[in-house]
């Protein structure tokens, strides 16, 4: 698969293993509990898919994802949270994220929708 990942989530327990199932599937990845102001470019590391927790520590997942989209038009987009408000998943959608999986999920919850993401970038008339 190869494709360069962003992983951002503050729980370690919950980066550290989904960076390994990452790394399984064929991603390279960067795992970050946070991304600090000013110090990260997504547009200079041109990741394939970016994975954000809804609320890790200095940071709006959303409006993050939301930003992602705009400079990665092509990039996967997954929003983790523990929210299960209907309203989250609204906003994912206008943010154009494409899976939003709620904690606490399983890998085979993870496999899925990343296969499901992967699907529709690589079906007719989407971005990629």
């Amino acid at each position: 698969m190869n494709r360069k990942t962003l992983l951002v989530e503050d729980d370690p327990w919950i980066r550290d293993s989904l960076a390994q199932f990452l790394r399984d599937k064929g991603c390279r990845v960067l795992a970050l509990w946070d991304i600090p102001s000013g110090h990260f470019s997504l547009d200079a590391n041109r990741f394939d898919v970016v994975i954000c927790d809804h609320g890790p520590p200095r940071l709006d997942g959303l409006a993050y994802l939301a930003l992602a989209r705009r400079v990665l038009p092509d990039a996967i987009l997954i929003l983790l949270t523990g929210d299960r408000a209907e309203a989250v998943r609204q906003e994912a959608e206008r943010a154009g994220v494409d899976e939003v999986i709620e904690k606490p999920f399983t890998v085979a919850t993870m496999e899925r929708a990343f296969e499901r993401a992967l699907a529709r970038v690589a079906g007719p008339g989407h971005r990629g």
